[in-house]
């Protein structure tokens, strides 16, 4: 499908600033060794960056509406819409990531604290889960609906935050060996999972095209009329117009920018922390650009069935149940 900016931008900023929330209430809750001493600088610091990424999507995700003022209907079907869940999930999340910092700065008891960044971590998790479920939901876009589309949300957006994160912590010159090795277990886990996604892709099964229903597998079969004389918006809105050879080229540029690269550059961040700087801001900047071309794609590769109506269905995946059991040297048909 075409794939839409203002989605692309919401899924990786938000997803980030999800992530960036999710390290600081773990670092601050259950291992506090990490931070002691620079407490308020990364409570504040990290705070305002999971604020700054969340908003930075949610303003995004404005230009998706068509009338902006009425987005707030969105939370009223939250019982039987996963859309209103991950307003809701939103919302919930947006509130205790500004709460957190503020309950510490007003000194409010640990207790409390922890209570609001559980409720957040359970929150983004929630949300990370909502809109997986809005493309997961879909089930003849064979591409979104299959098992690997939350467990890819949540781990890019936890990998995202944690390589800004690292690269804020860097930035305070503080290295610590202890999350860098999580950064890479992070890391090695998206590329495998995203790896997976794009070969399911690849081999997903489409149960109709043009071949299968002639019965024949003549290569030279194709729909003569399309069932219109001019571009209108199902056949633009539905299909990316990118060939296979191009999806192919940007698959391979979005595993290196967003976890190859940044995997690189973890395993061999230095111990002086000038360096350490540079290269942990290169990977998380490697990493918002690799996920945002990998977000793009996502919209990209989903096969809408009106592309067989209007015979501009992917062929790279399609198959011919009819003829594959047929025995080997078995002729096609000819002209």
């Amino acid at each position: 499908m075409r794939p839409e900016r203002s989605l692309v931008l919401l899924l990786v900023l938000a997803g980030a600033g999800q992530g960036i929330f999710v390290f600081l209430a773990v670092m601050d809750i259950f291992v506090p060794h990490l931070i002691d001493g620079v407490r308020p600088a990364v409570i504040y610091s990290l705070g305002a960056s999971s604020l700054a990424f969340t908003f930075a999507g949610m303003a995004a995700s404005l230009f998706h509406l068509g009338n902006p003022q009425r987005g707030w209907k969105a939370v009223l079907r939250w019982q039987s819409s996963w859309l209103s869940r991950e307003a809701v999930s939103m919302g919930l999340f947006s509130a205790a990531a500004a709460l957190y910092p503020l309950l510490y700065f007003i000194k409010a008891p640990g207790g409390i604290r922890a209570m609001v960044g559980i409720a957040g971590i359970c929150a983004a998790i929630a949300l990370y889960i909502s809109s997986a479920m809005l493309y997961a939901r879909i089930r003849f876009i064979r591409e979104w609906s299959n098992k690997l589309t939350i467990p890819n949300f949540i781990i890019f957006g936890l990998t995202s935050g944690g390589a800004v994160s690292y690269a804020i912590l860097c930035l305070m010159g503080i290295n610590y060996a202890a999350l860098r090795e999580i950064m890479i277990v992070l890391g090695a886990g998206s590329l495998i999972l995203k790896t997976f996604a794009f070969i399911f892709n690849k081999n997903v099964y489409v149960p109709t095209n043009i071949k299968n229903a002639l019965v024949m597998n003549d290569p030279n079969i194709r729909l003569m009329s399309t069932g219109t004389s001019y571009e209108h918006y199902n056949t633009k809105e539905y299909s990316s117009g990118l060939s296979d050879a191009q999806i192919r080229s940007i698959q391979i540029t979005s595993l290196f920018l967003a976890f190859i690269i940044p995997l690189i550059l973890w395993m061999a961040v230095p111990a002086r922390p000038d360096a350490a700087k540079i290269f942990a801001i290169l990977a998380a900047l490697s990493m918002i650009a690799g996920l945002l071309i990998e977000r793009r794609l996502f919209f990209i590769e989903g096969n809408h069935l009106q592309n067989l109506y209007y015979s501009r269905f992917r062929g790279n995946a399609a198959r011919n149940p009819l003829l594959s059991k047929a025995k080997k040297g078995t002729p096609v048909p000819v002209k």
